[in-house]
């Protein structure tokens, strides 16, 4: 796996190999399902699979690449705001590394704050809200 990263995505491995321990309690005889060898990409295997299967070996290479991956690195930046008696917050991230999630793409967008000075006066631009429900991601469809 190591060896695929380095020569596809070097800027994403990391300066050592990462390496799992079990659990206290894990029996230790039972390894995850991963590739044989990093070079049959789900890519490369499109051919030989049904779509469903594609589906599930896509998911489990993805996966077994990104266990080998660089943590996604961000700089975050925060604002308290007080209007009134009411205190506001504005939180935002934005990428600048992005490790594993270069192989399991999908993360969420960034969001970045413009700059502030403490104690500046702000004006409202636009206000709005949203109703938020989680869900699991699917898997493979």
């Amino acid at each position: 796996m190591r060896h695929w990263l380095q020569e596809n995505h070097p800027d994403i491995v990391p300066a050592k190999a990462k390496v799992f321990k079990d659990k206290d309690g894990a029996q230790g005889a039972h390894e995850a399902v991963r590739p044989v060898d990093a070079k049959f990409t789900p890519e490369a295997m499109r051919p030989h699979l049904t779509e469903p299967q594609h589906n599930v070996y896509t998911l489990i290479w993805q996966r077994a690449i990104a266990s080998q991956c660089a943590p996604a690195t961000f700089d975050k930046s925060r604002a308290v705001i007080k209007a009134g008696a009411t205190y506001w917050e504005a939180r935002g991230s934005v990428m600048k590394s992005p490790g594993f999630t270069k192989i399991l793409k999908g993360g969420g967008e960034d969001s970045e704050l413009p700059p502030l000075q403490s104690g500046a006066t702000l004006g409202l631009a636009k206000a709005w809200h949203t109703a938020k429900q989680t869900t699991p991601p699917p898997r493979y469809v």
